[in-house]
């Protein structure tokens, strides 16, 4: 059965609904349940003194990210009625799906240890085990996506541009 349906997706006429337009779709909903959802869970930072400590509210990136997914899903969805494409997704084998299963299950792992560890290690290990799952074995390559990466973003984050991120426990002033 689904495969059916993702064929009859993937080969239809220009100016029919396709796997693009249907992609197109998907993504002006996921802009909008954003737009409504996240900034929902967003608290506003304290003030000191009355005045904000930063001049953007923390919910302006989530609306600005869920405008950018209904506009490009709309022209994706529009241009996608010309196109007549096959749809690759139909093809996939077990090992496609299995390494974004492995994606998707390292970023649950990252989301959950940021707290309790901290940003630097929880990235640091986030990016050590999909440089080591895709095969990199380069000692250079390992510590720069392990240590020097997640340090030098939260340095930039955390000083250059004020925002704070989860500090950790195991490494004093990260």
């Amino acid at each position: 059965m689904r495969g059916r349906i993702w064929r009859k997706l993937a080969g239809s006429t220009p100016g029919a609904a396709n796997f693009n337009v249907v992609l197109g779709l998907a993504s002006i909903l996921f802009g909008v349940a954003q737009l409504v959802l996240i900034p929902l869970q967003i608290a506003e930072p304290p003030r000191f003194s009355g005045f904000a400590t930063i001049e953007l509210g923390a919910k302006a990136m989530p609306y600005v990210v869920g405008w950018l997914f209904i506009v490009v899903g709309a022209i994706y969805a529009v241009v996608g009625m010309s196109l007549r494409e096959e749809n690759g997704l139909s093809q996939l084998d077990w090992r496609a799906l299995y390494n974004v299963g492995v994606l998707v299950a390292v970023m649950i792992a990252f989301v959950t240890l940021l707290r309790p560890v901290g940003f630097v290690t929880s990235a640091g290990l986030s990016g050590l085990a999909i440089a080591l799952f895709y095969g990199s074995r380069s000692v250079f390559g390992l510590a720069f996506v392990g240590v020097l990466a997640p340090t030098a973003i939260y340095l930039l984050f955390t000083r250059a541009l004020s925002v704070s991120l989860p500090s950790s426990p195991l490494i004093p002033g990260f």
